[in-house]
């Protein structure tokens, strides 16, 4: 789940800080060993048998310069390039935490407008009632062919479908259309042709929910939550916020064992602005 990660801190300074010293501890061994064997080989230069000219000295001396600024030049552009590496995982990882602390601080403020606003104690029916849409649902087996999934969801623009059992009383998840294309290559306006099974082809493909960051199988991703027509507002926000920090994450209204509507936070935000 996305609120059970671990956020960047003591962790991500040390790694940040044991990469820079690498480097540097790499940058000395390479001078070292250069260094060394520069000297190596002038002690031999000015030791050889008949001595240098004048001349053999300048043209060697030059070429141990050339060799001396080739190296260094190839160390500032290493150096430059982990340097980089290190800031884009740092700073690159506090983003990240910024963002999951922005989702958290959404919540957290949908979660006291409920309370505040009075609406904590409406039902779930009542919500569903003032979004008639939410009764909408795009049902979908398993068995079912990939091409006939997304067709459907894109001739009503849905972002998602539902996943059932072959009984459509068990949910197995709520499978974004998104997620699904990252792995179906068609050329623009070229209609998609795949015609495995959801089944299939996610037991070939590693589909990954977004919400859970967890890989669908026939089984299917718990990326809802399910509540009745009877609990209340708050229960049914404290329940989204329980499965992680996304506002993508949605619950399913069951009815006598059957799904019967879904409600997401735009709905719940929706009442609150009335």
């Amino acid at each position: 789940m996305l609120g059970n990660l671990k956020k960047p801190g003591l962790f991500q300074d040390r790694i940040s800080v044991f990469l820079i010293g690498g480097a540097f501890i790499l940058i000395a061994i390479i001078l070292g060993i250069h260094f060394y064997s520069a000297s190596i080989i002038i002690t031999q230069f000015n030791n050889s048998d008949p001595p240098p000219t004048n001349d053999e000295r300048v043209d060697f001396f030059g070429e141990i310069n050339t060799s001396n600024l080739n190296l260094f030049s190839i160390i500032l552009t290493l150096f430059g390039a982990w340097i980089g590496a290190v800031l884009a995982f740092y700073f690159g990882s506090q983003s990240l935490d910024k963002a999951y602390s922005s989702l958290s601080q959404a919540q957290d403020s949908i979660s006291n407008l409920v309370l505040d606003s009075g609406l904590a104690g409406v039902k779930v029916r009542e919500i569903i009632t003032k979004n008639p849409d939410s009764t909408k649902l795009l049902k979908f087996k398993p068995t079912d062919k990939i091409d006939k999934i997304v067709k459907a969801a894109k001739d009503i623009n849905y972002k998602h479908v539902m996943i059932t059992d072959e009984s459509e009383r068990k949910v197995l998840g709520l499978l974004f259309i998104s997620d699904l294309l990252k792995y179906v290559s068609k050329s623009e306006g070229e209609m998609l042709t795949v015609e495995e099974t959801l089944e299939k082809f996610i037991e070939i493909n590693e589909v990954i929910d977004d919400i859970t960051k967890l890989r669908w199988t026939k089984q299917g991703v718990k990326n809802f939550v399910i509540v009745n027509m009877d609990d209340s507002v708050k229960n049914l926000v404290d329940k989204m916020k329980g499965l992680g920090d996304s506002l993508s994450i949605r619950a399913v209204v069951m009815e006598n064992d059957l799904p019967r509507a879904i409600i997401t936070y735009d709905m719940i935000s929706k009442e609150l602005k009335k």
